[in-house]
């Protein structure tokens, strides 16, 4: 699974760099695309897909709370736990990324030649985002 991060990560990256027409900083985008792809979630759940520590991740949430496009709430099941769910403004802007990603993605995958090999690469990486 390791490989697969680093593969995605490299591939965001370039994503990031030159695709998103948002203002948001990668990690915010990715937290969105997160939140989107799973409807309600924890912090917990999102800090251990990204790789971060809660302590680092906090500052991502207040941002995208800030901005009004996250919602946090205590969850009812376990009052220790925080849910964060997306406001229809994040939900907007999740699509926005999801459609954004799928485009740059459709690009790599044209270079790379051959509808199958594009056709397996963007489900792959869909899954994995």
């Amino acid at each position: 699974m390791l490989g697969a991060h680093c593969f995605l990560r490299n591939v965001y990256r370039g994503f990031d760099a030159n695709h998103f027409t948002l203002s948001l900083n990668p990690t915010q985008r990715r937290t969105l695309m997160i939140i989107h792809r799973s409807g309600t979630t924890t912090m917990s759940a999102v800090c251990k897909e990204l790789g971060m520590e809660k302590g680092s991740f906090t500052s991502v949430i207040h941002a995208l709370v800030d901005q009004g496009l996250v919602q946090r709430s205590v969850c009812q099941k376990d009052r220790r736990k925080m849910e964060l769910i997306l406001t229809p403004k994040g939900v907007q802007n999740a699509e926005l990324a999801h459609e954004q990603l799928d485009a740059y993605l459709q690009e790599l995958v044209r270079q790379l030649g051959g509808n199958a090999a594009q056709s397996a690469v963007v489900e792959a990486v869909r899954t994995l985002a």
